[in-house]
């Protein structure tokens, strides 16, 4: 990645997008059926870290929630 102070995620169709990598990536990592769309994000590179701000709405069945809970614990 180039040099780069801020990025600020606006519309819909790239919160779509990210909405759907997030998707396909819980459902990969978990293993649970979790929907997620991106409302906002947000990002500033400052002194060497990446800050981000995302605003977000998730939806998951409570069986769901309960197989993911077991797995951490």
């Amino acid at each position: 990645m180039g040099n780069w102070d801020e990025v600020t995620i606006e519309t819909e169709f790239m919160k779509d997008i990210l909405s759907k990598i997030l998707n396909k990536a819980l459902k990969g990592k978990s293993g649970c059926d979790i929907t997620v769309q991106v409302n906002a994000l947000h990002l500033e590179n400052k002194d060497g870290k990446v800050h981000v701000q995302l605003g977000a709405d998730a939806e998951i069945s409570t069986e769901e929630l309960e197989k993911l809970l077991g797995n951490i614990v």
